[in-house]
């Protein structure tokens, strides 16, 4: 795990990225705050690769999205797992990772087609 103490490396910021889901619900009816994930957040540790490429839009704001295989996250530990999607609330400052299930978020998805579809 990184050193507290230090600074969080830099991730480069996208201006243009891409939308990947759309809900008409607040995330919180389809994902729920994991305060491990949003612990290692904050500590760098649990991050999206490229802040900002990946997005989930619902009508209150925008969420980063990061998924367990691919280039789109990083996790050091090994924490993501199959199946799941994590987004990320102000990945900036106090980080807040909510955590749903691929299968139910599936018909909110308009991103390109995932591999394994």
């Amino acid at each position: 795990m990184p050193d507290p103490n230090q600074p969080l490396p830099h991730r480069p910021r996208i201006v243009r990225g891409q939308v990947l889901y759309r809900l008409p619900m607040p995330l919180r009816e389809v994902a729920y705050a994991d305060s491990t994930l949003s612990h290692l957040c904050r500590r760098g540790a649990f991050v999206q690769k490229m802040n900002g490429f990946y997005w989930a839009r619902t009508p209150e704001r925008a969420y980063g999205v990061g998924f367990p295989a691919g280039t789109s996250l990083n996790d050091p530990q090994g924490r993501a797992r199959p199946g799941q999607v994590y987004f990320f609330q102000n990945p900036d400052a106090f980080c807040i990772v909510w955590v749903g299930e691929q299968r139910l978020l599936m018909p909110h998805y308009v991103g390109p087609p995932l591999p394994d579809h």
